[in-house]
């Protein structure tokens, strides 16, 4: 009843140009307990009326506020952004409709054997594991060729999705030696089937490896030139306007000795549904570039910064930063230095440099980022340093 209360005085003040925070409740009402045990609702409602009386404050603002409901928070600021989104496309006056006819069966869940019958045959053979966006399976594809396939549950329901499944047609036409392929594409039921290339494993596999064989990480003579390959990937989308906005270890794969960039168009077509367990715009947190905690913006300075998080987790076998949750990862992106020891000081130079706050100070590209940091690297060993 407190609560309920609390909402309707909120709406009041706030109406009346009367600025209340929940603070100044927790301070009256002492049985509401700490800020931390405040029911995320009750956070939501003053993140709701301001938005609708007030100043309008960011998401990222609340979150900060209250770091123990930033996730839930996230998920009720989705939940009413999708609702109005559907509200928005519904015509102004609807006739009466009629009876709904009951709901098509659910497809069964996916299992080892399984056949969809696609543009050709896809035989399901084995989860390869589960991401944020799904399940990725191997697959027996046409004419008998293995193949991944992505499997994402739920999305596609939601308008913006439908809207933004049209970009999949554009990026199943690009083709970069460094790009792992798009094959195909489609929706069945409530899912989305994604088919692609099968990869050897990513450079996170190949880190833990590593890691079994008592190494610190991937080597840098190694690393770095999966880097400059994913580089080269990243600057070709970016020559074309696209963004890839979720550089993380998962994401690089490997094929064959080389890298594949992968899910280069997913975290464009799926940002609206990754923003209640990521940022505003999309992407990891622990990768996760300052200015798209601050402001939102995302661009390729964005993707820059991103590769430069993931060549120090795999090159030190630890994160950029040590933050548990989004909020403690969004004030050491924002805030803090990262600690780069124990690497070379030319490394570290690179690597601070393409890891700025600010993104005008990033080098120009990506490739310029990567040439930097194989001449800092072969300059160490030259030098007699080790690597």
């Amino acid at each position: 009843m407190l609560y309920e209360l609390i909402k309707i005085d909120l709406e009041v003040r706030w109406r009346r140009g009367q600025k209340a925070h929940l603070e100044q409740y927790l301070q009256q009402f002492p049985e509401l307990g700490p800020a931390s045990a405040l029911d995320p609702s009750i956070i939501y409602e003053e993140f709701r009326v301001r938005q609708r009386l007030g100043d309008k404050p960011s998401l990222s603002a609340y979150q900060l506020r209250f770091p123990d409901q930033a996730a839930e928070l996230a998920r009720l600021v989705q939940v009413e952004s999708v609702q109005e989104t559907l509200a928005a496309t519904r015509p102004a006056t609807v006739p009466s409709p009629a009876p709904a006819a009951p709901p098509p069966p659910r497809e069964a869940e996916v299992s080892e054997g399984r056949v969809y019958h696609l543009d050709g045959t896809y035989k399901v053979i084995s989860r390869l594991g589960r991401g944020s966006f799904g399940e990725v399976w191997r697959a027996e594809g046409p004419g008998g060729v293995e193949v991944a396939v992505k499997i994402v549950r739920g999305t596609v329901r939601l308008e913006e999705a439908k809207r933004e499944l049209q970009s999949l047609g554009l990026i199943r036409r690009l083709r970069h030696v460094f790009l792992l392929s798009l094959h195909g594409y489609w929706r069945l039921d409530d899912r989305l089937l994604i088919a692609m290339e099968l990869a050897d494993g990513s450079l996170r596999d190949l880190l833990e490896d590593y890691q079994r064989r008592g190494k610190p990480g991937i080597p840098a003579a190694e690393l770095s030139r999966y880097t400059a390959e994913a580089a080269e990937a990243l600057d070709y989308l970016h020559d074309r306007q696209l963004l890839h906005r979720d550089i993380k270890p998962e994401n690089l794969l490997r094929l064959e000795g080389h890298v594949q960039v992968a899910d280069f168009g997913l975290a464009r077509v799926f940002e609206q549904t990754r923003r209640l367990v990521t940022t505003g715009g999309g992407g990891t947190p622990a990768y996760t570039a300052p200015e798209v905690f601050w402001q939102g913006k995302v661009g390729p300075f964005s993707d820059q910064y991103s590769l430069a998080a993931t060549y120090v987790e795999l090159r030190l076998r630890r994160q950029l930063f040590p933050g548990h949750n989004w909020s403690q990862l969004m004030r050491e992106h924002l805030e803090r230095t990262p600690d780069l020891s124990p690497l070379p000081e030319a490394e570290q130079e690179v690597l601070l440099r393409a890891l700025a706050k600010d993104a005008g100070h990033r080098f120009a590209s990506c490739r310029e980022f990567a040439s930097a940091l194989q001449q800092a690297i072969v300059g160490t060993v030259e030098g007699g340093m080790s690597s």
